[in-house]
């Protein structure tokens, strides 16, 4: 599957841990043990060493309907992401998006757009968590016209009037100037400012 222009792939995915030992026993094959994994601490093996037994003993078919659950989602978040792209197409230009139109789609679809949009605004480098998700959403649909969301990382979701876009703001500063009279006086190479007396 793909993930913001990734190729993921699972070989194993559909092979047991039993099925992959078998084979390296059947062949002679050396392998290694991580130890860590026979350890409670962490939440994976807990659900490996206890749970994942227990659904098994309930139902032998267990693996196999967790893999056809696995390929439903992965059905479903393909369609999700065909809509995305098909709006972003259709609503976007620039990385504004249009309100109206963004509002009328499934709440799902909202997520992917939003998704989309912080990816393409901070190159993948700030992460949206559910109840940011939630909260934007939520902005979105206020009648108040012009807000703006922190996303963190100086990124903002913002809100104006019938437009949404993300957007980094960088901090202003304060700049202390002495003015002796009329003149150019530079601040840096790129700026100056110039007082007059002249209207």
């Amino acid at each position: 599957r793909q993930d913001r222009n990734i190729s993921i792939i699972r070989p194993f995915l559909e092979v047991r841990k039993s099925d992959i030992l078998a084979y390296a026993k059947e062949r002679n094959l050396s392998y290694f043990v991580d130890e860590s994994n026979q350890e409670d601490f962490y939440t994976r093996n807990r659900f490996r060493k206890h749970i994942i037994p227990l659904l098994r003993a309930e139902n032998p078919r267990f693996d196999e309907k967790l893999l056809q659950l696995s390929e439903y989602i992965e059905y479903a978040d393909e369609l999700v992401e065909e809509h995305k792209t098909s709006f972003m197409e259709k609503y976007s230009m620039y990385n504004h998006v249009n309100l109206t139109a963004f509002n009328k789609l499934n709440r799902l679809v909202r997520v992917k757009v939003i998704q989309k949009m912080v990816n393409l605004a901070s190159g993948n480098r700030v992460e949206v968590s559910y109840d940011q998700f939630q909260t934007i959403i939520d902005l979105c649909e206020s009648p108040k016209p012009n807000q703006l969301y922190d996303l963190g990382n100086d990124y903002y979701f913002m809100k104006e009037y019938d437009v949404i876009y993300v957007e980094k703001l960088t901090p202003t500063k304060n700049i202390n100037i002495q003015v002796d009279g009329p003149g150019e006086y530079f601040v840096s190479d790129q700026k100056s400012y110039i007082f007059t007396f002249e209207k």
